[in-house]
């Protein structure tokens, strides 16, 4: 605030700030300061986690990007099960999400891997309710359905 003054700029209170009825205010006036006060330094400490955690969330993009080009767009089954279970996982979530805009639940997602696992064979058959669609074997790769 003083920053503010100092630079000339006017702060407009808005009255919804001051209600507790609403969870970021609670947070700010009550689970901060609490934090802060048994931890001292958790606000610092809490930014720079927040920092980190960004940037291990653009990494894995870019894995999955450069997994992706090597696996296509749609993604092979074949090519899929030579990633690492970590690797396919990332893969997996940023093709749905990219691609389709959707995510599939952990447990989802762990039944999607399991299920490219166990596609050995050609006769092989995977359908995976995700989101508002399914995803499908159709071919050597996986296509994602949208339901209306």
């Amino acid at each position: 605030m003083a920053w503010l003054q100092s630079h000339g700029v006017h702060w407009i209170e808005d009255p919804s700030n001051a209600s507790a009825a609403y969870t970021r205010n609670r947070i700010r006036n009550q689970a901060l300061p609490a934090l802060e006060a048994a931890l001292p330094g958790f606000s610092g400490l809490a930014a720079r986690s927040a920092q980190h955690a960004a940037q291990a969330q653009r990494l894995l993009d870019e894995l999955a990007e450069i997994d992706l080009q090597a696996t296509g767009i749609p993604p092979r089954v074949q090519a899929l099960r030579s990633l690492s279970e970590d690797r396919q996982a990332n893969a997996l979530r940023h093709w749905l999400a990219k691609h389709h805009k959707t995510q599939a639940s952990t447990v989802q997602l762990a039944e999607l891997q399991k299920q490219i696992q166990a596609c050995q064979t050609r006769g092989h058959q995977i359908a995976m309710k995700v989101g508002s669609g399914e995803v499908r074997l159709e071919g050597a790769a996986l296509a994602y359905i949208r339901r209306p």
